[in-house]
């Protein structure tokens, strides 16, 4: 697809769709090896649970947090930013990996283009 280069308000938007809408507000890790965290020592094998609605929600990193504006994502050139904080499918090889494969369609949607989902619907009966 060659104009997916001018559709970068396009990938501003739903990237702040994603940030708005969490689909998974939180995730558990489990501590690989010790690490100190703001002078506090997290112990190996300790159950992280991370605030992800939190961290997409946070007023330090997120001006207005709780309010839908995609330019938050654009440079003043117009150009996408890499946020960091903007991890809404987690992070590192246990992220979700729904998430690649929707990262990977929108990079590549011609994929799509001539596609069609199949499938019963209540309304067929053939889920009964």
């Amino acid at each position: 697809m060659s104009d997916k280069a001018s559709l970068v308000y396009l990938e501003a938007t739903i990237r702040e769709s994603i940030r708005l809408a969490a689909m998974a507000p939180f995730m558990m890790r489990t501590v690989q090896q010790e690490f100190d965290l703001k002078g506090y020592t997290v112990p190996k094998d300790t159950l992280l649970f991370i605030n992800l609605r939190s961290a997409l929600h946070d007023s330090d990193t997120w001006a207005d947090p709780d309010k839908f504006r995609p330019e938050r994502y654009l440079d003043d050139t117009g150009n996408l930013l890499k946020i960091e904080a903007h991890v809404p499918f987690g992070l590192g090889k246990r992220s979700c990996s729904v998430a690649s494969v929707a990262q990977w369609l929108r990079v590549h949607p011609e994929i799509c283009k001539n596609s069609s989902v199949a499938g019963s619907s209540p309304a067929s009966g053939a889920l009964e």
